[in-house]
């Protein structure tokens, strides 16, 4: 699996607390994990717009 960079990190960190406040960060570093996972799984980019889409589904899914 492709390792995301810096950027791609902060990106998808900012989108995650973005989208779901007052947890904690080990929550938050999971989501992320698996947000990664999934975009790379259907061989999708780590761009903005994707992380965002993924991000939706998989804290849909979880909460």
């Amino acid at each position: 699996m492709y390792n995301p960079n810096e950027d791609e990190k902060k990106i998808c960190d900012s989108i995650v607390r973005g989208l779901v406040k007052g947890k904690e960060d080990i929550y938050y570093e999971r989501i992320e994990d698996a947000i990664f996972q999934m975009a790379y799984s259907i061989g999708g980019d780590y761009s903005e717009n994707t992380l965002r889409e993924v991000a939706k589904i998989i804290i849909g899914m979880n909460n």
